[in-house]
């Protein structure tokens, strides 16, 4: 969510979601919602890196959950897991478990 934006969006910053050829110019009081498992990304900002105090600036918001969270609540409902054990395993993981979950 895009909260505040100081440039119009000519100044870039736009979201692309390439699967779908869908590009949600960069605006304030914006919403995008998707598959974190769909191709999408941003484009850049038409501000130099090397300007110290650009006048160009976004604010935004984003609310995210564990990859892991279907498979936990399974077992929780299954009582293969206690809620202390469930929320423990959300806290933190196993060795080799990852939030990274890519589909082909």
């Amino acid at each position: 969510m895009t909260v505040s934006r100081s440039d119009p969006s000519s100044a870039g910053g736009h979201f692309y979601m390439s699967k779908y050829r869908i590009r949600i110019a960069g605006a304030s009081n914006t919403l995008v919602a998707w598959k974190p498992s769909e191709p999408h990304g941003t484009s850049l900002q038409d501000f130099s890196p090397e300007d110290e105090d650009p006048s160009f600036f976004q604010r935004g918001l984003a609310f995210v959950t564990s990859a892991r969270l279907p498979a936990i609540w399974a077992k929780y409902q299954a009582a293969e897991l206690s809620h202390a054990e469930a929320l423990e395993d959300l806290q933190n993981p196993k060795a080799g478990a990852s939030d990274e979950k890519f589909e082909q």
